[in-house]
């Protein structure tokens, strides 16, 4: 689009490489925002000044528009807060994964529930304990197959579960 090459992970390498260098001097984590690069990119940025106008129209925004909100019930907040997260969300990716691998898909399904359930810290440990018991139990008993090779060797084929 703007003449030059890309690539997928320029911009994660550059915040890691930045993350880890600050780590020597006690630097606040530094964090990016694809959506922003994307909406920068298609509204014809090209300098960082386009970064301070977009923190000085989010200053403005959070001053004069942030008292209005504080009339709003919670849940009407809330609402707000779910739709415009709810067009983020792949609804279709457990149906594919059910098709894939059923076993997989009970996993995230059972993790999902925990989240919800007993928060983000302990669902993800019981999606994580879920899995490691299916590969344990899929590795427990491999199929082993015994073949004559013949004069006394025997060849043993083991296959994962």
């Amino acid at each position: 689009k703007h003449g030059y090459k890309v690539s997928n992970s320029q911009e994660m390498v550059a915040l890691g490489f930045v993350n880890v260098l600050g780590s020597f001097f006690q630097c606040y984590p530094v964090t990016g925002s694809f959506s922003r690069s994307s909406v920068n990119s298609d509204s014809g940025v090209r300098t960082p000044a386009g970064g301070i106008w977009a923190g000085l129209i989010a200053v403005l925004a959070l001053v004069l528009v942030t008292p209005c909100f504080q009339f709003l019930p919670n849940s009407v907040l809330a609402a707000v807060i779910i739709v415009a997260v709810a067009t983020m969300a792949d609804f279709s990716m457990p149906i594919k994964m059910w098709s894939i691998r059923k076993l997989g898909s009970l996993t995230w399904f059972i993790t999902f529930i925990a989240v919800l359930l007993l928060g983000v810290e302990f669902g993800i440990a019981v999606g994580l304990a879920c899995e490691l018991v299916q590969i344990l139990v899929r590795n427990l008993r491999p199929a082993i197959t015994a073949s004559g090779a013949g004069e006394g060797v025997v060849v043993m084929e083991i296959r994962r579960g």
